[in-house]
């Protein structure tokens, strides 16, 4: 499921280096139709929240995938006043969503899609009389969970995406019912209820396990291919050159961090001062007189913005990454900061802050590539204002 709509999203995240890879990773995906939608679900949203995903234009290359895909209806019969009635050759197509919402329940991102609409094309037959009826669904609705599980590898990424029949399922409702043939007047009522009966029993679950079939194996796939290429990255043993061990005379001009007195006085002032939570002039006193009661700060005064970064995805295209927005908040949660000597040489820093929050205005634009062929179609651009919250430091 994925949606179109004049909105932005919104994403409540949460700290973990492990989660902010599986969000890295689903982002890649944004350029694969089928799973596409999956951006709200992988995140971690929190309770109440949602997201809101929405074409920037109207020749979406998302939109136009949606619209192609075909739900096959099942063949039913009935008998009334002693004849048979038929609904065969059921098809739906040109599928489209208004908003996808998802929130936090458990390990469950679940997912709620809303202003569902759908064409459906079947065959009617009634004794000797037979024809078609074209059947509108708007103003509908589904829903349903889905859930990354993790690997065993260290750190743990996600090894699939899987979605919970059990929680799926919708809202169908039949707005207009269009006849062909000869379908006598006293009919139409009879057969706008057993259409529409069947639509809202069929399409929902029908609808359910072609999703379950995307997301659990072809969106699966491509996360594997993901995490692959991030596990790559990570095997490779880059280290910082060491410093020589064996210092040529004379050694008394090198620095003993245990004996001098400035950093004696900075390591006072840290933990007796900044990072003394009931001193006046502690970080978190300074930073409520300068920056406000919610600590907010943002950077887009500083004229630095917009600033942009192209990644080429394997069979995917060219990934740009705009940020035109930037602002922090909560900087006024310090609860601790201390700077002292290890020893005569080495230094250390520790600190503690409650929680510091970000938001983000991006832009995210996928351009197809046509030299390494893997995706077709226009390009795809999507907006977001990404809220990230990090609890705990």
């Amino acid at each position: 499921m994925c949606c179109l709509g004049p909105h932005v999203p919104s994403m409540m995240m949460g700290p973990s280096w492990q989660r902010m890879v599986a969000v890295g990773a689903a982002l890649n995906l944004l350029s694969f139709g089928k799973v596409a939608a999956l951006v709200g679900a992988v995140a971690r949203v929190d309770e109440g929240q949602f997201l809101q995903t929405g074409a920037s234009h109207t020749d979406s290359w998302l939109e136009h995938w949606l619209a192609s895909l075909e739900f096959i209806i099942p063949d039913s019969q009935t008998t009334v006043m002693g004849f048979d009635v038929e609904l065969k050759g059921g098809v739906c197509n040109g599928l489209s969503l208004d908003d996808i919402f998802t929130r936090k329940s458990g390990t469950k991102a679940m997912v709620d899609a809303r202003g569902l609409a759908i064409s459906c094309r079947l065959e009617w037959s009634f004794g000797s009389l037979a024809g078609g009826v074209v059947a509108t669904v708007s103003n509908s609705s589904m829903r349903g969970s889905l859930m990354l599980v993790p690997d065993h590898g260290s750190p743990p990424m996600p090894s699939a995406i899987l979605s919970d029949r059990a929680d799926c399922g919708g809202v169908i409702k039949v707005s207009h019912l269009e006849f062909t043939g000869g379908v006598l007047s006293e009919m139409l009522e009879f057969f706008h209820n057993f259409i529409e009966k069947k639509l809202t029993q069929d399409l929902a679950s029908i609808i359910c396990t072609q999703v379950d079939k995307a997301v659990s194996e072809d969106a699966t796939h491509v996360l594997r291919a993901q995490v692959e290429l991030a596990r790559t990255y990570l095997s490779k043993n880059i280290t910082s050159p060491q410093p020589s061990t064996n210092l040529s005379d004379p050694k008394g001009d090198f620095v003993d961090f245990t004996s001098n007195p400035g950093l004696k006085l900075l390591a006072r002032l840290t933990s007796e001062v900044l990072g003394n939570e009931s001193s006046p002039h502690s970080l978190d006193a300074i930073a409520s007189h300068y920056l406000g009661p919610s600590g907010d700060f943002s950077l887009d005064s500083a004229g630095i913005f917009p600033v942009s970064q192209v990644v080429r995805v394997p069979k995917v295209g060219m990934l740009n990454v705009t940020i035109s927005s930037l602002e922090f908040g909560d900087l006024n949660t310090w609860s601790d900061l201390d700077i002292k000597a290890v020893d005569a040489h080495q230094l250390s820093m520790a600190f503690k802050i409650g929680e510091i929050v970000a938001n983000a205005s991006i832009s995210l634009v996928v351009a197809p590539d046509d030299a390494d062929p893997g995706v077709h179609g226009s390009t795809l651009q999507e907006n977001f204002d990404v809220s990230v919250t990090l609890h705990g430091l």
